[in-house]
């Protein structure tokens, strides 16, 4: 069962198992120091053993809940007919549960196979009843052991899932559970440890531990409801606690407006433009250098969310009163004197005043020459100009055409 070692990976104190160090539950030397540690004595190896066992008798693990929301009906069908066809390629890894004389076996790897099995159990598919050539881990393990394992392994596998916030949080919890007994790495050794085990890139790892330990819990909350967009949240790490929590208020708020009726789809809309403005007059906030400057701008934003909440409330009854919903168009920010107001989407030139502002805000921050010279690489620069450059060509030509048109119309 002897394991080789991928030749170039970096050697760290502690390694994460690989995806095959789970399935096969077996290591060795190649796999690095991990198998030593895995408790207070020092082990040789990961010992399993195959075993028949009857589905009933497995059970699933809780700490797969983050994972198991990634797995839809439709998924586990396809699975199934895939078994069906093919049988049981990859086997069930469990680890035995005594309650009394009798055994349990909890998922480590492979819960979906195993929901594909019951599904075809369910169907009428009987030889499933029992499940052939089980791999059950039979090392004492700790609770901590098993979790670095599952996620380790969920990790590996769906490391380039889409959904963010699944990945977030794994991250982090993976990070925290290496910070234990028997790993009992540092933070920067654990950060390392899942870099080095993981497909997911870097600099996505640092900042989805960024938002899990500096993000405001509301905010947190609103980006996992899908409220907040995953590039507002970074955004809003750029604030002090004092202002994330303003944030949180006047979002909370505004989340709370009921957007209900024939009119809900129109008041949604509203909300977002609403949300999106006070994100984008935040953007600058975070971009002041001078605190004064910076406190007066936050006063103004929130004040825009305020009254743009007021506002939402006051459409939502006039909605809920009348007996058709009324046409309403996107509301207009309110304005205030030497602060930056966000620009309203043109229904010419869609996002263009968003991605403006974004350019605003990077010129506005505190020594930008600096920072477009340290944090991006000269192909990254070079990108950028190229993409300037294309902007302004195509921005002038559109441009020339809508004078074109109005010199036409004044003409008439």
């Amino acid at each position: 069962m002897a394991m080789k070692k991928k030749p170039g990976r970096a050697r760290i104190g502690v390694e994460i198992p690989t995806t095959e160090a789970v399935f096969s539950a077996a290591n060795n030397n190649a796999t690095g120091n991990l198998v030593a540690n895995l408790a207070a004595q020092t082990r040789g190896e990961l010992a399993y053993e195959q075993r028949e066992i009857a589905l009933q008798d497995i059970e699933l693990n809780p700490d797969n809940e983050i994972f198991r929301q990634m797995d839809t009906e439709e998924d586990i069908e396809t699975l199934a007919a895939d078994i069906d066809r093919n049988g049981l390629l990859h086997n069930l890894v469990v680890f035995p549960r005594s309650e009394g004389k009798i055994t349990r076996y909890v998922m480590l790897s492979g819960e979906r196979r195993y929901k594909a099995l019951n599904y075809l159990q369910a169907h009428g598919d009987a030889k499933w009843n029992t499940v052939k050539n089980c791999r059950v881990i039979t090392t004492p393990l700790s609770e901590n052991e098993k979790k670095v394992m599952l996620l380790s392994a969920n990790l590996q596998v769906r490391g380039g899932f889409a959904n963010e916030m699944i990945r977030r949080k794994a991250v982090a919890e993976l990070v925290a559970c290496l910070q234990k007994e028997p790993y009992n790495l540092t933070a920067a050794a654990a950060k390392k440890a899942v870099k080095e085990a993981t497909p997911i890139n870097g600099r996505q790892i640092d900042k989805d531990l960024s938002i899990e330990k500096n993000l405001n819990p509301e905010l947190t909350a609103m980006l996992d409801n899908g409220f907040l967009l995953r590039s507002e949240a970074e955004g809003f790490l750029r604030l002090n606690p004092a202002e994330q929590r303003t944030a949180a208020e006047k979002l909370a708020a505004l989340r709370a407006v009921p957007c209900e009726g024939s009119g809900a789809e129109e008041l949604e809309r509203e909300k977002q433009f609403i949300r999106k403005q006070f994100a984008d007059a935040l953007l600058v906030v975070a971009g002041i250098s001078n605190m004064t400057d910076a406190r007066t701008a936050l006063e103004a934003a929130a004040a825009t969310v305020t009254e743009g909440t007021e506002q939402l409330c006051a459409h939502a009854e006039l909605l809920k009163a009348a007996p058709k919903p009324a046409v309403r168009t996107e509301p207009t920010p309110v304005q205030h004197e030497h602060v930056t107001t966000p620009k309203v989407q043109s229904k010419i030139t869609g996002k263009l005043a968003q991605q403006t502002t974004r350019l605003e805000m990077m010129l506005n921050r505190k020594d930008p020459e600096t920072r477009l010279a340290e944090k991006y690489t000269r192909e990254e620069r070079q990108q950028a100009m190229q993409e300037l450059d294309e902007m302004i060509a195509t921005a002038t030509r559109l441009r020339e055409l809508i004078a074109r048109v109005e010199q036409g119309s004044a003409d008439a």
